[in-house]
């Protein structure tokens, strides 16, 4: 993650700013106030990507690096 893309999320103004990579749009992300009790009922390990989903109407800031899974077996090999 760049401190470049971050400030790109915050400058978004969008209700969401996620970060996409590989087609898909995730964390980090910045949200409204208008998603805390949607972001607060989240339970188990689906995080926020869920309400992302959900809103797919709103702003995706292009990122590929983000795909790079730091916890896997070809990231530890590295």
């Amino acid at each position: 993650m760049t401190s470049d893309h971050l400030l790109a999320l915050v400058a978004a103004g969008a209700p969401i700013a996620a970060t996409g990579h590989n087609g898909i749009s995730g964390v980090p992300a910045f949200f409204a106030a208008k998603f805390r009790e949607e972001l607060y009922s989240l339970r188990g390990d689906s995080g926020a990507r869920r309400v992302i989903d959900a809103h797919r109407d709103e702003v995706t800031i292009p990122f590929e690096p983000a795909g790079f899974d730091v916890d896997t077996d070809a990231a530890i090999s590295l």
